[in-house]
């Protein structure tokens, strides 16, 4: 598929064994609509570029070819050079690229008096999921080739995308070109490399010098003939770099140094002052010397940019209109200085940029990027372009940039904080001490940005500053709130009153409004219940008479929380459905939406309302993805754990599987493992629970309990499964335990299961423990589920089924599969005990029913094995499991999945359609591929087709 290397000396070589086959076969893949990721690294100079070059060159004219290049500023800017290569612009006349432009300057509103100058979340992260989405778009019109070079200079965003991207690949038509350099290998691109040399769908290819007898075929390709003994030696100094060699060979026959001897090419000696080009350094001189001074002075121009730049950048940097730049640009392509790579330019080598970069005087190169920035301000380039500028002209800004600082400062934050904060704080060092409007716009910006980063030290330092300097009313009211809010959230909660109740009077209604929010909130943390809800109710009547969307929500939440806790329910969803309706989609208060949405979750769930519940939970995640917010991974975890209450098990491990960094939330991995030991308990598969258990002994404890249940009761499981019914039932005596009262809170849902595992060890006082503990928590919440999981209890205890069946009811008509399944079995054997075989066999055939749903065999096998001693059998005539492989293995949510990857929809329109994460849709049609095995969404195509 590459062209033959006597059409084109720069392919000659990289024609070597292994390479040319295995990128032929990733664009035939390609094709195909199979995608692949592939690394290829080696020495500067040795051919990756030439290599990508040459696929690129190659690929189908039905191929989107998209190309990019890193430099080692570039990584100061998370996502630049992707966004480049996948040519975002506000202007692009693709609707998706347009959109994902939009999306990444948001927020695009400046900031003002009333609003906090900074969205939460990270930029960052919403960045790589507006991208990710993106690709996601393209690979759905059809086959994509995206290939970025120095990868080595990639930021941490950058190459954490890119490792998404692979997984994208490996179920899309999308292959992924990395070129990068054995050194510097950052810990991103390490993990990179290793996962994509243990991934089916990598490819990690290893390019090095060339040996000896190749040097010399190629430089007898470029010179004409086979290279003499003196022509070898100072080949030689090229240490088999292909680039090395060929700007040597080049310098030398310009100088006129070669000349023939019959089949071979020799040295001739240098003439008496003539410069040596027998080494590198003097080749990129002599190369560099055949040019014209203006042509030099350009290519001066474009050596600040980087090792990639476009046309449009040079005449900034040089002050020049196109029509001057274009013939000294093709002056330069046709000298060998640079080349053009996709719609940029690059510079043949990082030598020959370095050369003119280092030929230009400091004071020089200041002025120009001086000179270039203020020209990028002037045509309104993007936010990092221009602030890429600035800060490699920062020893020159002097208060020139603060009118772009204050316009810019928002999107820049969002997108860039750490490089917003070094901008910010310069600026505000360089105004001579002058306060203007534009210096305290920044000033509270900054303060903004701080506070979101968490660097509370810094943003409480500069609120106090602003205090002291006697600003006006609303400018006194923000920081007045900033720094509240860093008192509340380093949990200084007195010093957060006092300064609340001395701020108050000093600022205008609003802010005065708004700091009375965070006294409602802190005192809902630390004074009595009367105290809180006053607090928030009189914070609230104040948001409502200055309708003011924030003071609102925020005063709602503490309340809604108040009447959880009272046991009013309903009335807790009506303030959560009221502060939501009331802050719409106003992203400054985004992290409070989400918080209401998973508040109201539980809320629902308790209610019975199971579906609102996940769907809640689905909007809270969705604005997660949208915003990079922290909160992302628990929110999954949550979706997970209400599928698993559901019996949706297949659809929790999903969502689990789609979990990123387990480390964002400290209780988070303990919650994980715990839920797959579950999982793995019940359907017992020793090997994964084995694993998870291990896992979760190595976490160790943790201060939330909740988190730690989940865990005990798999490990309950266990014991209970190799015959250890007493050490089964002491694991789960922390629920009733006095010395353990952190267990109480989250224990009602295992009371039952502590019943039976106390019975079947013959532990009475125990199960009785846990059934006054289930009646305890029926009498301090009333709600319809404790009353069943008391009845539940009751009737394990007292022998009777009534009761337990009537729970089973329950659980039925509230789509609790698990804790039916539970309930029926529980309520089989009572009625065999009774002397009710006839009864206790529907019973069990119902559980195993259930079981069989769950995939639940562990259940299944212990359900059977109690009743066997009652004589009561189901006879081979069981429920079927669902089987493994194949369009039967298919979940329900998988086969929806498939048909609309079938009828081509990308993956975040699935998403959107399923009321799903784009994430959770890509880790279902992995999971699709893998039990039908195939290899692309074609493939699922005619699955579907045929089922």
């Amino acid at each position: 598929m590459l062209s033959d290397p006597d059409k084109n000396p720069a392919e000659f070589f990289i024609g070597r064994a292994g390479l040319r086959a295995a990128l032929a076969q990733a664009l035939a893949e390609l094709a195909d609509g199979r995608g692949r990721s592939v690394l290829i690294e080696g020495e500067p100079g040795i051919g990756k570029s030439a290599l990508a070059a040459a696929v690129l060159g190659e690929t189908d004219a039905r191929i989107e070819v998209l190309r990019g290049g890193c430099d080692e500023l570039g990584r100061r800017f998370p996502l630049s050079v992707l966004v480049t290569a996948l040519g975002v612009s506000a202007d692009a006349a693709d609707p998706d690229r347009a959109r994902a432009a939009r999306l990444l300057a948001r927020p695009a509103e400046p900031g003002s008096a009333h609003r906090p100058a900074v969205a939460a979340g990270d930029g960052a992260t919403a960045a790589a999921e507006t991208l990710a989405e993106l690709v996601d778009r393209l690979c759905a019109r059809g086959p994509v080739l995206l290939a970025v070079d120095d990868l080595q200079w990639a930021d941490d965003a950058s190459l954490a995308l890119w490792s998404q991207l692979s997984r994208v690949a490996a179920q899309s038509p999308l292959l992924l070109i990395g070129l990068c350099r054995p050194t510097p290998r950052p810990d991103g691109l390490a993990e990179l490399r290793a996962e994509l040399s243990a991934a089916d769908h990598g490819l990690v290819l290893p390019l090095d010098p060339l040996p000896d007898a190749e040097v010399a075929r190629l430089a007898a390709r470029l010179a004409g003939g086979e290279p003499g003994p003196a022509f070898a030696e100072v080949l030689a100094s090229a240490a088999g770099n292909p680039l090395y060699l060929r700007e040597i060979v080049d310098a030398l026959c310009r100088s006129g140094r070669l000349r023939s001897e019959g089949d071979r090419v020799e040295l001739a000696a240098a003439e008496p002052g003539d410069p040596s080009v027998a080494s590198l350094a003097g080749a990129i001189a002599d190369r560099l010397d055949f040019l014209s001074p203006r042509c030099r002075t350009v290519l001066q121009a474009a050596a600040l940019q980087g090792l990639v730049v476009t046309a449009e950048q040079v005449c900034a940097l040089a002050g020049l209109p196109m029509a001057e730049i274009e013939p000294m640009l093709r002056e330069a392509t046709e000298a060998g200085v640079i080349e053009p790579a996709g719609p940029a330019l690059r510079f043949r080598h990082g030598l020959i940029r370095q050369a003119l970069f280092e030929s230009m005087p400091e004071a020089l190169r200041v002025a120009m990027y001086r000179d270039a920035a203020q020209q990028l301000i002037v045509s309104g380039a993007p936010v990092e372009r221009t602030a890429e500028a600035v800060l490699r002209a920062l020893d020159a800004a002097d208060g020139w940039e603060l009118d772009w600082l204050v316009d810019s400062a928002e999107s820049l934050a969002y997108r860039a904080p750490a490089i917003a904060v070094e901008l910010f704080e310069h600026a505000l060092a360089h105004t001579g001490g002058a306060v203007d409007e534009r210096t305290g716009l920044l000033e509270d910006k900054l303060a903004a940005v701080l506070f979101l980063t968490g660097r509370y030290e810094q943003a409480e330092t500069l609120a106090r500053s602003i205090l002291a300097s006697g600003p006006e009313a609303e400018r006194r009211g923000y920081a007045s709130w900033i720094l509240a809010q860093v008192l509340l959230r380093v949990a200084r909660y007195d010093e957060a009153l006092e300064f609340v109740a001395e701020a108050t009077g000093t600022v205008s209604a609003l802010w005065g409004a708004r700091l009375s929010v965070v006294r409602a909130m802190v005192l809902n943390r630390t004074a009595d219940p009367a105290a809180a809800r006053d607090a928030a109710e009189r914070a609230l009547r104040l948001g409502e008479d200055l309708h003011d969307p924030l003071t609102i929500g925020y005063a709602l939440l503490p309340l809604s929380l108040r009447s959880v806790t009272e046991g009013d329910q309903t009335g807790a969803l009506e303030r959560m459905d009221r502060a939501l309706a009331v802050i719409e989609d106003d992203p400054r208060l985004d992290d409070l939406r989400m918080i209401l949405l998973t508040n109201r979750a539980t809320v629902l769930d308790v209610l019975d309302r199971q579906e609102e519940s996940i769907a809640s939970l689905r909007r809270a995640a969705a604005i997660g993805e949208r915003t990079g917010t922290a909160r992302l991974n628990m929110l999954r975890l949550h979706i997970g754990t209400a599928s698993f209450n559901r019996g949706d098990w297949d659809d929790a491990l999903t969502e689990f599987d789609a979990l990123g960094d387990l480390e964002s939330f400290v209780d988070l991995p303990v919650v994980y493992h715990g839920m797959c030991a579950l999982i793995a308990a019940h359907r017992d598969d020793a090997e994964a629970l084995t694993a998870e258990l291990r896992a979760l002994d190595e976490i160790g404890d943790v201060d939330w309990a909740a988190a730690l249940i989940p865990g005990l009761a798999a490990r309950s499981l266990a014991a209970e499964r190799e015959g250890r019914l007493a050490d089964a039932a002491e694991i789960l005596r922390v629920l009733v335990d006095p010395r353990e009262p952190r267990f109480h809170e989250a224990r009602a849902d295992w009371l039952p299961y502590l019943v039976r595992t106390a019975l079947a060890a013959g532990d009475t006082r125990l199960a009785q423990e846990a059934a006054d503990a289930a009646l305890e928590e029926y009498e301090v919440e009333p709600i319809a589920y404790k009353r069943a999981m008391h009845g539940w209890c009751r009737g394990q205890v007292e022998a009777d089924p009534e009761p337990v069946l009537a729970a089973a009811e329950y659980f039925r008509a509230a789509h609790r599969q698990m804790e039916l399944g539970s309930a029926l079995e529980d309520a089989a054997e009572l009625r065999a005990a009774a002397g009710d075989l006839e009864g206790a066999r529907a019973d069990l055939a119902a559980a195993l029913a259930v079981y069989a749903a769950l995939d639940a065999s562990w259940d299944s096998q212990r359900a059977a094995a109690r009743l066997r001693r009652y004589g009561v059998r189901l006879g081979v005539r069981g429920p079927r499991q669902r089987p493994r492989h194949g369009w039967a293995a298919l979940t329900d949510t998988e086969l929806r999945v498939a048909e609309l990857a079938a009828a081509g929809m990308s993956n975040p329109d699935i998403a959107a359609r399923l009321l799903l994460s784009r994430r959770t849709v890509q880790t279902h049609v992995s999971h699709i591929l893998g039990k039908l095995g195939a290899r692309s969404r074609r493939e699922i195509a005619r699955y579907a087709t045929e089922h």
